[in-house]
């Protein structure tokens, strides 16, 4: 589309929706980044686009701010965005992005394919029965909101799009507020300066009402509290006028439109309503908000009771359907007429005897180990029968189908019920996570589910569900795997590298389990990332998507935004990590929460942007509420919060709750790890015993010891493994990790950091400490302050404090390189190295450079004309000249350096960057690289998916690997390195 076609359409668009300023968008066929498809539709507020969005490969709704709006129209826009991306509900339209570009002020959102609800009823002429579930569907959106303290403000059937797939989406939070904030006043004045509109059927109107006036609640027309029964007003509006074809209030006028709505309901001509819905509707459109429902959950309750007949069909099915006879106990349904007999004739039994699935003594067996569990497979199970029972009624061309589909649903819920009894006090992962809502079964195309389930098969899901099986159980169910698809498919994680998760694609589909497909996907997938992501992953990220929307389950679309959040931090792009990961929410699982919430925690350390410090605290604080004490998630809480606390200057107190959190990790010995034994002895050579010896991949210390466990943005590391000396000094430990790095303290004494032979023997010598600041504005915890001391692999850190100041021990004696680094990038990076001489006395007042500012962007490409998946990128002080990459680490403990890795779906690089970009390269944007010339050198990774141990392999001979070295002059902001082939090293 042309400019002229682009702007004349807009225009248009704008004009038609009755808007009083038009909106003139020249852009060329784009906003910023995104390129213009077409114009979706226009309001008082702005025009919405349909746009594609080249960074993430996705077509998008873009809206666009109308501009000459009231002052305050971009701060709406803004709480428009804020409001919607905080709602992850699968009835809310998701919010990707917000922000300001050529002068215009834009909402990036989900692209739904379909159409509002005035456009479904017009085309679709649906039955009272399609119009109720819909806006029922609407309405679980608005509770949602409703739930986070969000009123929308504007509900209208304008506002809630239909998908083709038939997903309902509520959109257009607008005018979106919490509900806790005060009032806007409602001015009751002529549209537009006194014009009287003819059709109260369009959009909000700019520069007057906020709102749109048929759907006004009487308190929004009086400057009153807009509060959440505002919303449910507007609903019921709504919902009447889909119902009998015209809204219940009507008016000409502005003020015959207000005189209606603030009459009350008592007159309303409701004979088109059906009899049953008439009582709820009339109530929600009380002029007191206080008359209405007490919210909009149970206006939705009410709206979904069922008919008489469905209700007889509950309370009978124990007697219509179950096949084994015994009474079925359903406490919530009271006893009422039973089935017509032609619907019981219809009504076969089920696959599975429903006797034999939730009789009483399955119930009490469920409970004894968890009410909490209990109450919600029976309410699973309550919900089965409401929708069978439905289903029963139906003609039976449609009848056939969806009666399979549900004994599918109940052989569900009745291996997980099975799967429980390994374990009935385990946490509730499998309660939540592997049903199957019932109402997938009337979708036109409901997901594959296996008609039957083995006893391996049921292991299988319950060992996926985390319940602990017993060994001579998960034995047979592995032995079973060869000839039993489903058990495959559910326990092919458990196999080790990418080629066991394959396999367990391959199975889930030959299991006919598209929950058990769409789950090993997303493992397979992120199993091939590791640190690196491939240049096709954005269609293998839509490949994903398609499979888990034809899965149909909420979860597992929970577990897809997770996925996305994990692929989105190995691109770099952490904003888009965050929002994410928001979107993953969701009250289904508790361990899947607390698993989204600790991921959380690490994006936002590793993006520490103004505010994402003092969020950790509060998630820190926040994570015991839903960790199972015990476990590893538990173990992984009590070291963020301690970390919080550590970075906050509580080092004492924090350096004891991680240990203690350290001591908790019961991680099974590494079989492929070799032993490790050695002595430590004192500076005399005599052997000293009751040390305390760290053995780790990465060890780091402060001033109370060797081996600080804290949680860092790569997630919680490695367990580390801790010995003490006996009288003859010496330690042992059975498994230890390639490379490892081990080291010793005694009282105040502490020995180098050593690894592979040199590890046997710890020599113990005294140590030093510094004071000192770094005249750099920060906040508590934005800063560390690093030491290394010549010729030791061993790191020593500190928090750095408000006012600038630090305080290290336990350094050793001689020549330290002191380095304040920002906490995102203390693994990686040690800025401007000062170099002090420790001795027997501490050393005080010592000023240390803060971070460098600078930054480099890296483009990596291959010597050999090939691609690279990807490079560790490390720049360097001065004019150096390595070869290996081990001379790179050597030369990077002597001067402040900045490392990064390059990857090849990268945050989208500068223009000037992406200019260079050939097929295969890759990119890294370094920060705190030093100032002045310096050295970038690369080394290129060619990652080998197909091997599960080529990460421990590389790592222990990563020393070896080629690297190759560029000078880059003090002005210089980018770079391109040309790395040579991998060396293929063979173990």
């Amino acid at each position: 589309m042309s400019a002229d076609e682009l702007a004349a359409t807009a225009t248009a668009a704008a004009d038609s929706g009755g808007a009083s300023a038009s909106l003139r968008v020249d852009l060329g066929g784009t906003l910023g980044r995104f390129a213009i498809e077409r114009v979706l539709g226009a309001g008082g507020m702005g025009i919405v686009y349909a746009a594609f969005d080249p960074e993430l490969e996705r077509r998008v709704a873009l809206k666009v701010l109308r501009p000459g709006l009231a002052p305050d129209a971009g701060e709406r826009l803004l709480r428009e965005a804020r409001a919607m991306a905080r709602l992850a509900d699968p009835n809310i339209v998701a919010v990707y992005e917000v922000g300001t570009t050529d002068g215009h002020d834009y909402i990036a959102m989900e692209l739904v394919d379909g159409e509002n609800l005035v456009e479904w009823r017009r085309t679709a002429n649906p039955d009272a029965r399609a119009v109720l579930a819909v806006y029922i569907a609407a309405g679980r959106g608005l509770a949602t909101a409703h739930e986070s303290s969000i009123v929308h403000r504007d509900f209208k059937p304008h506002n809630v799009l239909r998908s083709r797939r038939g997903r309902v989406v509520v959109t257009d939070f607008g005018l979106a507020r919490e509900a806790t904030s005060a009032p806007l006043a409602i001015a009751p004045t002529p549209i537009a300066g006194g014009r009287a509109p003819t059709s109260l059927s369009g959009l909000t109107e700019p520069g007057s009402l906020l709102g749109t006036p048929a759907y006004m609640a009487p308190e929004q027309w009086d400057g009153g509290d807009v509060t959440p029964a505002t919303d449910q007003f507007a609903f019921c509006v709504a919902l009447w006028e889909a119902l009998a074809g015209e809204r219940p209030f009507k008016g000409e006028t502005l003020d015959e439109l207000r005189a209606q709505i603030t009459g009350g309901s008592g007159g309303l001509d409701a004979a088109r309503i059906p009899r049953r819905l008439r009582r709820a509707l009339t109530r929600g459109l009380a002029v007191r908000p206080a008359a209405r429902w007490p919210s909009m959950t149970a206006l939705l309750a009410h709206l979904e009771r069922r008919p008489r007949w469905v209700t007889a069909a509950v309370a009978s099915v124990s007697v219509a359907l179950a096949a084994g006879g015994a009474a079925l106990v359903l406490g919530s349904h009271a006893a009422t007429p039973t089935l017509p007999a032609a619907a019981i004739d219809a009504c076969a039994p089920p696959a599975v005897a429903l006797g034999t699935v939730w009789g009483p003594a399955e119930q009490q067996a469920i409970r004894a180990g968890s009410r909490e569990a209990a109450d919600r497979l029976g309410a699973a199970f309550d919900r089965w029968q409401v929708v069978r029972a439905g289903v029963c009624a139906e003609p039976a061309a449609a009848r056939t189908r969806r009666l399979a589909c549900l004994d599918r649903v109940l052989v569900r819920l009745d291996a997980i019920r099975r799967g429980r009894l390994f374990e009935p006090a385990a946490n509730l992962w499998a309660v939540f996570s592997q049903p199957y809502d019932p109402e997938v079964c009337l979708r036109e195309d409901p997901p594959r589910m296996p008609e039957r389930m083995t006893d391996a098969a049921i292991v299988g899901l319950a060992v996926r569900g985390g319940i602990v099986i017993p060994p001579d159980a998960l034995a047979a169910a592995r032995a079973a795997m060869p000839t039993d698809a489903c058990a495959r498919a559910y326990l092919g994680f458990l196999g080790d590298g990418v080629q066991a998760l394959t396999a367990a694609e391959s199975a889930a589909q030959l299991c006919n389990d598209d929950q058990a497909y769409a789950t090993a996907k997303m493992n397979e997938l992120e199993a091939r990332t590791t640190l690196f992501l491939d240049p096709a992953w954005p269609q293998t990220v839509r490949e994903a998507e398609g499979i888990v929307e034809r899965g149909g389950q909420t979860f597992l679309t929970r577990q897809y935004e997770l996925f996305r959040a994990r692929t989105a931090e190995l691109a770099g792009d952490l904003d888009a990590s965050v929002a994410f990961v928001d979107q993953a929410a969701g009250t289904e699982s508790k361990d899947f929460d607390l698993k989204r919430r600790v991921f959380r925690v690490g994006v936002l350390l590793e993006r520490d942007a103004p505010g994402d410090r003092e969020e950790v605290a509060r998630e820190a604080a926040a994570l015991h509420e839903v960790a199972h004490a015990g476990t590893l998630d538990a173990v992984i809480a009590d070291a963020i919060q301690a970390t919080a606390a550590w970075l906050g200057g509580d080092v004492d107190h924090a350096h004891a709750a991680l240990v203690a959190a350290n001591a908790k990790l019961q991680q099974e010995p590494d079989p492929a790890g070799a032993p490790l034994a050695g002595v430590v002895v004192d500076a005399r050579g005599a052997p000293v015993a009751g040390a305390s010896v760290a053995a780790a991949e990465t060890l780091v210390g402060d001033a109370a010891g060797i081996g600080l466990p804290l949680f860092s943005h790569d997630g919680f590391p490695q367990a580390i493994q801790r010995a003490t000396t006996g009288p003859d000094g010496r330690f042992a430990f059975a498994h230890v990790p390639p490379g490892v790095k081990v080291a010793a303290q005694a009282g105040a004494q502490r020995s180098p950091v050593r690894r592979g032979p040199a590890a046997s023997r710890l020599v113990l010598a005294p140590t030093a400490a510094v004071r000192g600041t770094v005249h750099a504005p920060a906040s508590p915890g934005q800063l560390w302050i690093v030491a290394a001391g010549a010729g030791s692999d061993e790191q020593i850190i500190a928090p750095v404090q408000a006012d600038g100041s630090f305080a290290l021990a336990g350094l050793p004696v001689g020549e330290v390189d002191l380095s304040a680094v920002r906490f995102a990038d203390a693994w990686s990076s040690s800025g401007p190295a000062r170099r002090v001489r420790t001795g027997g006395q501490g050393l005080d007042g010592i000023e240390v450079p803060p971070p460098s500012p600078r930054v480099l962007d890296v483009l990596v490409r291959s010597t050999a004309g090939g691609h690279v998946d990807g490079a560790f990128v490390t720049a360097i002080a001065g004019t150096v000249h390595p070869t290996r990459a081990g001379e790179v680490d050597e030369l990077a403990r002597a001067t402040g350096t900045a490392t990064d890795v390059a990857r090849a779906v990268p945050v989208p690089p500068p223009p000037a960057i992406a200019t260079l970009l050939r097929r295969g390269d890759v990119f890294a944007h370094l920060r705190g690289a030093p100032t002045g010339a310096i050295t970038v050198c690369a080394r290129g990774v060619e990652v080998d998916a197909q091997d599960p141990a080529f990460w421990a392999t590389y790592s222990a001979h990563q020393a070896a690997q080629p690297v190759r070295c560029v000078a880059v002059a003090a002005t210089d902001t980018q770079v391109v390195v040309e790395v040579p082939p991998m060396a293929r090293i063979d173990r």
